[in-house]
């Protein structure tokens, strides 16, 4: 999972992404398997098992062996999470990490933002599984306004 819904799933393959998830690496460790448009325009199919080299070429490839127009996806269910945050000292963070992050199965995702200039602070967000009921709704529609990003894009 990425943090952000403003990337296409082939995209993310061909630059070999990562997210914030604890545990699960980066989005190729969820591939089964791809289809490629190739320069040629012929289409082919690959996997670990199954046209190995191009799989491997493909993933983090940039596009340069193909067009990645299928992928089929090995998925965990869909939890809420609640996001606590907390701003530390870089050298706090080793030990706040080990005991509030390593470990725990109901931290979902997490990553340390350092702040410029020094970088000697920063800010830990963790994304928790929770009961809790959901306090914004989790799609826009369509045609919802998005100004601000497209603004900034």
């Amino acid at each position: 999972m990425q943090t952000y819904a403003n990337f296409t799933v082939g995209g993310a393959l061909s630059v070999n992404a990562h997210g914030h998830y604890i545990g699960y690496g980066p989005l190729v460790s969820s591939v089964r398997a791809i289809l490629l448009v190739l320069a040629d325009g012929r289409i082919a199919e690959a996997s670990r098992t199954e046209n190995a080299e191009l799989f491997r070429a493909a993933i983090g490839g940039y596009g340069a062996v193909g067009i990645v127009t299928e992928v089929e996806l090995d998925l965990v269910p869909n939890t809420r999470v609640e996001r606590p945050v907390i701003k530390m000292t870089v050298d706090e963070y080793g030990d706040w990490f080990d005991q509030n992050v390593g470990g725990r199965r109901d931290v979902v995702f997490h990553n340390f933002d350092l702040y410029p200039p020094d970088y000697g602070s920063g800010r830990a967000v963790n994304w928790i599984e929770t009961a809790l009921p959901a306090n914004s709704p989790r799609l826009r529609g369509r045609n919802s306004a998005h100004r601000l990003s497209r603004y900034l894009m």
